[in-house]
């Protein structure tokens, strides 16, 4: 959406306030990402032995 945006606003389709807003969504959906990526990578277990647990 975004880049849709901006060639939108490069050929005054779209005002400056819709790319911006754009931008905000873009740049909220980026961090969003991050932080589930930063999360996950907390609640992975990692033992230092090998092999494989079974659950009953």
């Amino acid at each position: 959406t975004y880049h849709r945006n901006l060639n939108l606003n490069r050929r005054k389709l779209i005002p400056d306030a819709k790319l911006d807003e754009s931008r905000a969504q873009r740049d909220q959906a980026r961090f969003n990402l991050r932080l589930a990526e930063i999360e996950l990578q907390k609640s992975q277990v990692v033992s230092p032995l090998t092999g494989v647990v079974k659950s009953t």
